[in-house]
């Protein structure tokens, strides 16, 4: 038979999410690490697409930091943004500003999805004030703001 490998792992887990089996799509990813698969970014932000559908924020987190403990590979923009939606969705405003200013110190640039995430976060908690000092932050940043951000 066919050695599984990271293409046919992608395209498995790519059908557990549309079924929603969050739970499936992390066992597929530890069953990957375990097997000595060599993983991407995609396979991780799968998962944490799944648990964000599931209405599991913590679960996605715990996905994420186990992400950055392997090291291999780094969480990249799409990987924050994916995250940030789903901290703000589940209207968990101080974990997404932690994890916006951990994307800083990473390196990484925010974008106009990780902007619209983070005022989202902020709207859904009441931090009205705090969603215009975003949006002061995106302007200084020269990212030009979509529909979404107003």
């Amino acid at each position: 038979g066919k050695v599984a490998d990271s293409n046919m792992l992608k395209r498995l887990m790519q059908e557990v999410s549309k079924l929603r089996g969050a739970q499936l799509a992390a066992d597929l990813l530890h069953w990957g690490v375990a097997a000595g698969i060599k993983l991407e970014a995609f396979h991780y932000n799968i998962v944490i697409t799944t648990w964000g559908k599931c209405d599991g924020a913590k679960e996605a987190l715990e996905i994420f930091n186990e992400m950055q403990s392997r090291k291999q590979p780094a969480p990249n923009v799409f990987t924050y943004n994916i995250l940030l939606s789903v901290l703000a969705r589940n209207k968990n405003y101080q974990a997404a500003m932690d994890l916006f200013d951990q994307m800083k110190s990473d390196g990484l640039v925010a974008d106009v999805y990780t902007f619209g995430s983070l005022m989202s976060a902020c709207a859904q908690s009441g931090r009205l004030d705090r969603a215009m000092e975003v949006l002061d932050e995106m302007h200084s940043a020269g990212v030009e703001p979509d529909t979404i951000a107003y």
